[in-house]
């Protein structure tokens, strides 16, 4: 898989916490359905043998929302890391690029490559601060193939 730093730029944390968010509370309502099914007022004074079967049944409708539920925050957490990671790569690319600029560098988003800005004149100059910035351009890539895939 390529992945670019065009790429890792249109991320977006906040989609990501969205599913989050809509994760949480699908599994807030399913643990309070589960809930609301142990404690019906029906059971407190039926009885017989279509009370045990309703019983029964509820029985294993709770475990299955409860179940629901716990599935739903499986992927609200993992929203939630990814989120957290997204933040994190960008942020570090942000303090890549300032420190590229800083050293009148650039970095071509498509290529994924350190390059001279127009100030540098000297292709030794180039070369040690491209090999001062891109392995951790590199790091950064391949950290964000690496989280897309796990």
């Amino acid at each position: 898989m390529t992945l670019s730093v065009h790429d890792i730029e249109r991320w977006n944390a906040g989609d990501v916490r969205e599913v989050f968010h809509a994760a949480t509370s699908r599994a807030q309502a399913a643990m309070d359905a589960a809930a609301g099914l142990a404690t019906l007022p029906a059971f407190e004074t039926w009885g017989g043998q279509a009370a045990d079967a309703a019983r029964e049944a509820i029985g294993q409708t709770r475990k299955d929302l409860d179940a629901h539920g716990d599935e739903a925050m499986t992927v609200a957490n993992a929203a939630r890391a990814a989120a957290d990671n997204i933040d994190r790569m960008k942020m570090e690319l942000t303090n890549l690029k300032a420190d590229a600029e800083a050293l009148g560098m650039g970095i071509d988003p498509l290529s994924g490559t350190v390059l001279p800005g127009p100030k540098i004149r000297s292709p030794t100059e180039a070369e040690l601060k491209r090999a001062q910035l891109q392995p951790r351009l590199d790091k950064i890539v391949a950290e964000a193939i690496w989280l897309t895939w796990r």
